[in-house]
């Protein structure tokens, strides 16, 4: 048991010294090339709109501001019922946020 403890704690501290900046919340995670990526156009906004529906006390159903509309709430990527979304989303600034769930 306490061989398993000390593997899961040099775990943590290689995936926190891996993400410092992240995890520290001095940087955020950006990927892609000049065009963009997936992240900066559709996965962390989708995350943004989530974090302003929990804070305002709904459910993120629908977002009117991504394209025609977007079934948030069906999208697998947003993962809005996933209980680390839910707490750290609704607890924290959306970019810490998103830094914290993409960490864990």
């Amino acid at each position: 048991m306490r061989k398993d403890l000390t593997l899961i704690g040099i775990l943590f501290l290689l995936v926190f010294v891996f993400f410092f900046k992240a995890a520290t919340l001095e940087g955020t995670f950006v990927t892609g090339d000049i065009s963009g990526s997936d992240l900066n156009h559709q996965n962390y906004p989708l995350k943004f709109f989530l974090s302003e529906s929990l804070k305002a006390g709904r459910l993120p159903l629908w977002c009117p501001y991504l394209h025609c509309g977007f079934p948030v709430f069906a999208e697998g990527q947003v993962g809005a019922l996933y209980p680390v979304n839910l707490l750290f989303f609704f607890l924290l600034r959306p970019e810490y946020a998103f830094n914290w769930a993409t960490i864990l």
